[in-house]
């Protein structure tokens, strides 16, 4: 199921097997799998008085490139955000339980403090931890970049201005 393979596995003792003389009985068991869509479709619609009227929508392909190869499309339409997004995710990168993602997306924001325009552009490598094999160490490292416009409407002549933002993350984790 971590994989998202699988929906629903159900796994039941198959009765039958002989008794052993230490008085354990070996049994087979029946393994019922049903698979996982392999799309998924959200919405969300919303009000709040800071933010007004906000839409969101997703789409993803969890095997759009095989093996493990997913996208996902976002947009978000709202009265002060706009948002269109897109990203790949390569699951077991190289080696187990170590993802490779891609990102890049547009946004516009118009807040009373500030009107912004970013394009970002990113990539990421995470290894994971999880369920079935969990780890001390976990990490997460990559590089973004953002182009972002911004007009500063409590400043005098309300200027515009453009920054070049270039962030390398990194995260280290023990457990």
């Amino acid at each position: 199921i971590h994989t998202s393979l699988f929906g629903t596995v159900t796994v039941k003792p198959v009765a039958g097997g002989a008794i052993n003389p230490d008085g354990t009985q070996t049994v087979d068991l029946e393994v019922i799998t049903e698979s996982a869509p392999t799309r998924t479709v959200a919405a969300s619609f919303g009000y709040s008085t800071g933010q007004g009227i906000r839409a969101e929508g997703s789409w993803s392909s969890r095997n759009m490139f095989p093996p493990q190869g997913g996208v996902t499309f976002r947009g978000v339409a709202a009265e002060r955000e706009q948002v269109l997004a897109a990203e790949f995710r390569r699951r077991d990168w190289r080696k187990r339980d170590q993802t490779l993602t891609f990102g890049t997306g547009i946004s516009a924001e118009q807040q009373d403090a500030f009107d912004a325009t970013t394009f970002q552009i990113g990539a990421r490598v995470d290894r994971v931890s999880n369920l079935n094999w969990q780890k001390s160490w976990t990490y997460a490292v990559g590089t973004e970049f953002l182009i972002t416009r911004q007009r500063d409407r409590s400043a005098p002549n309300d200027p515009n201005n453009t920054f070049f933002i270039l962030a390398l993350p990194g995260i280290v984790t023990w457990d």
